[in-house]
């Protein structure tokens, strides 16, 4: 299914879905950004897409782009 892990390469986190220990696994997330993401999807709602990371105190472009390939939005 086109939806299946490929071994080694970790599926995509859902950004509206995701704990803070799952966004802490992400490349260039610790904890302190993990618990921004989602004290702000507590605050604001649902992200509408993955573009809605730039709205989150610490998370500019670079980081954004960085983080992309490994999310997504449910």
């Amino acid at each position: 299914t086109p939806s299946a892990e490929i071994p080694g390469i970790p599926a995509p986190v859902d950004l509206n879905a995701a704990t803070a220990a799952e966004l802490e696994e992400l490349p260039g997330v610790g904890p302190a950004l993990a618990g921004r993401i989602v004290s702000y999807r507590e605050s604001h709602g649902r992200f509408a897409d993955i573009g809605g990371l730039h709205a989150v105190p610490g998370i500019g472009p670079a980081l954004a782009e960085r983080l992309k390939p490994h999310l997504t939005v449910r």
